[in-house]
């Protein structure tokens, strides 16, 4: 794990924020943060470019999913930590006056530009340098940069497609093994319920059938690309027998594992299952 800190000497401050600190964080999936309970009362920017993280406070258990921000108010943190992967993210402690236009530990998606690095490095190098005049350029470069996010953040909210897309990917990753609806939502933090419904209003199904589908789809993806046994394929993508692999294969695309893989070779099935 890599933990850059970025803290300054004299709080970096113009009219309207106070920059106190910068973290730049790749965590590994063993990274857990309790924080301490006379923490810094700031507001506090998670930044996350890759991978995800949860932060838990006194009302909620938020996720911080890759490409978005999230804003809090710091003395409602009570812990932060990795969810099942890596954790790439930025941690900003500082102090605003006035609205932001941003709502309190609400997700928004936030594509990562080429030009916010330029913000991020001018943050960086103002907290490190001593003298009131650094200090006022930094405040102004961070209000800069959380002016450019409020103006390129999904203010109608796309935390619920976010979190969607992050727990397909954790799908897609884990299909050989055994995944079920209790076990995603727990993972999150969340009801079976409130998980069924994420999925239905996202893809239109239920969670098993969006599991179904991606397990099948990658199925024929290796029907196309190895010479992996029919039932070698379907056991790599979590389907224990090869028969209701093949059922289910065939259900979906009209036809059967070793037919499907026959037909893009050009060749003759030799058995019915490939086994």
């Amino acid at each position: 794990m890599q933990n850059q800190a970025y803290v300054a000497q004299t709080p970096a401050h113009s009219p309207q924020c106070q920059l106190h600190a910068i973290w730049q964080v790749c965590a590994d999936a063993s990274y857990r943060v309790n924080r301490p309970e006379k923490a810094r009362d700031t507001l506090v920017a998670v930044r996350t470019v890759a991978g995800c993280g949860t932060v838990v406070t006194e009302r909620n258990v938020v996720l911080a999913p890759a490409q978005s921000l999230v804003v809090f108010q710091g003395n409602a943190i009570k812990q932060y930590a990795t969810t099942h992967q890596d954790w790439d993210f930025f941690w900003f402690e500082f102090d605003w006056v006035g609205g932001m236009g941003l709502t309190l530990e609400r997700v928004y998606a936030l594509p990562m530009e080429k030009s916010e690095s330029l913000y991020l490095s001018e943050c960086r190098r103002s907290l490190i340098q001593t003298g009131h005049k650094q200090a006022q350029y930094g405040a102004a470069m961070f209000a800069a940069l959380l002016s450019y996010w409020i103006s390129n953040t999904d203010i109608g909210g796309d935390g619920e497609r976010l979190l969607f897309q992050q727990i397909l990917y954790e799908i897609n990753a884990g299909l050989k093994k055994h995944l079920t609806v209790s076990g995603l939502a727990q993972a999150h933090h969340m009801s079976d319920r409130t998980l069924r419904n994420i999925f239905y209003r996202q893809a239109g199904q239920s969670p098993l059938q969006v599991i179904r589908d991606c397990r099948l789809h990658a199925a024929r993806e290796m029907l196309d690309s190895t010479d992996l046994l029919v039932k070698e394929v379907g056991a790599q993508v979590g389907f224990s027998n090869a028969f209701y692999f093949s059922r289910e294969f065939k259900e979906k695309y009209g036809i059967s594992p070793l037919q499907y893989r026959a037909e893009k070779r050009g060749t003759l099935p030799h058995d019915a299952l490939g086994l």
